[in-house]
């Protein structure tokens, strides 16, 4: 099985060659649009492609131009531009520390990142600049187990947390390699995995680890940088994820933890699991901010926490939260009941202090009060009519104000709702999205049998 897996996903050899070739073209013609500007500077490709590391269906290029310190991060994005409108097709900038851009170059996508030329990790000016002291690492330890982070990386997008990027929050192309370094080969990291606690900590220099990452369940001290943990963008959940994944695997190696089953879903099967819950579901519609996916999955996370919260706070009791992102975004709500009783048990301040009186007062004279003011052991209470028993219209009055920025909505999510959602109910839900939902409702590993 393994070797027919390898066999899928390693390049053969004249992907390389064409791979090698385009990428010798493109160095050539950047290098020639950079003369034309005054600028002699060091180009050259790096990542997977150039630790021959890459997966034979994943031919993404990355190149690097590195400037001298002397130029500012304005005159870097500059030029990459220029350069890159000149050199690719389909040109859009993109943003991290400092923007890059993104387009293709015969039928390969490419990212031109502007970096600074520095020694070592220590004169570090902006973050991109560790990747050719990453490049020369991984380069100098590999040593042949080339084949065996190809099989880490398919494993890892099989069971759903290749990636550090926020959509993902998983594992990096370099955390995969730094693994295998660690621990000799594929199977040696499932081994280790398969057994860790957290947290984990591992330092390939031994020792030289200067930081401290108490908030993250994996630290992989970078050997280039000690001051920085490679998984930080790992999520707890995926961190316990291939821990699971890796015993499981142990146990019972099969194919499907490299190359999952597509989900069957039949509405039918949906409305029938729905019903058995006895839950409620809203979902929220709105259109996708335009913004690039790291920004849009970071604030569409932290947005869903909020709004859950929001609907914990007043009262009803979210299950199970989700949400996917396509021309629009939906987020899920599952709740235990969709309505409350009208009555609501407000308590107010302890008996023998001073705010008493205005309490009571103020509830003795209320047309929303269902009772007089009463003592509960030592506390005023009385019982009020809750302004909006009904979860959807609670939904629909808190997403209608405005100023949703102001109370803790992320600037995107919240400019986006401002300008037009939808709630929806019941089991029509399913029709447009039913492997959303299939998912949601029961979910399963990717490697376990996908039949609803």
């Amino acid at each position: 099985m393994i070797d027919e897996i390898l066999s899928r996903i390693t390049p053969a050899e004249g992907e390389k060659q064409e791979m090698n070739e385009v990428c010798r073209r493109l160095i050539t013609l950047v290098k020639t649009e950079l003369k034309d500007l005054g600028l002699d500077v060091p180009v050259s490709v790096y990542g997977s492609v150039s630790r021959d590391t890459w997966l034979s269906y994943d031919k993404d290029i990355d190149l690097f131009v590195r400037f001298p310190s002397k130029y500012s991060k304005k005159e870097l994005e500059d030029v990459v531009t220029t350069v890159g409108k000149k050199v690719l097709t389909g040109v859009e900038k993109r943003f991290a520390e400092h923007p890059y851009v993104r387009g293709e170059f015969s039928g390969h996508p490419v990212e031109i990142v502007p970096c600074y030329l520095v020694e070592d990790a220590k004169g570090l000016l902006s973050a991109v600049d560790r990747t050719p002291f990453h490049d020369e690492f991984v380069k100098s330890k590999i040593g042949g187990c080339e084949g065996d982070v190809r099989l880490f990386k398919q494993f890892l997008r099989g069971i759903g947390c290749y990636g550090a990027e926020a959509r993902v929050e998983g594992y990096s192309g370099y955390l995969c390699e730094l693994l295998v370094i660690k621990y000799g080969s594929f199977e040696g990291v499932l081994k280790a995995a398969s057994v860790w606690s957290s947290p984990t900590y591992i330092d390939l220099n031994e020792g030289n680890g200067a930081a401290d990452f108490p908030d993250d369940p994996l630290i992989v001290i970078d050997p280039t940088d000690p001051n920085r943990n490679v998984a930080s963008a790992l999520s707890q959940q995926n961190y316990n994820l291939l821990i699971f994944a890796a015993k499981e695997y142990l146990k019972r190696p099969v194919k499907t933890f490299f190359y999952p089953q597509k989900r069957t879903c039949s509405i039918e099967s949906l409305t029938q699991l729905y019903l058995r819950r006895g839950t409620e579901i809203l979902q929220v519609g709105f259109q996708t901010p335009d913004v690039i996916d790291d920004i849009l999955y970071s604030q569409l996370k932290k947005a869903a926490r909020f709004f859950s919260k929001s609907l914990e706070t007043a009262g009803f009791k979210p299950v199970n939260t989700g949400y996917t992102v396509g021309d629009k975004i939906l987020v899920a709500f599952e709740l235990e009941n969709r309505g409350l009783s009208k009555a609501r048990l407000h308590l107010g301040p302890y008996v023998n202090t001073g705010n008493e009186h205005a309490f009571i007062e103020k509830h003795r004279n209320s047309n929303k009060a269902l009772t007089q003011p009463f003592i509960a052991n030592n506390r005023w209470a009385v019982f009020v009519e809750r302004k909006t028993p009904d979860a959807m219209d609670f939904l629909n009055n808190f997403l209608s104000t405005s100023g949703l920025k102001k109370k803790g909505v992320p600037s995107y999510i919240a400019a986006s709702i401002e300008t037009g959602f939808e709630i929806t109910v019941g089991e029509s839900i399913f029709e447009n999205n039913p492997e959303f939902y299939t998912q949601f409702l029961d979910p399963r590993f990717p490697w376990e049998d996908a039949d609803v």
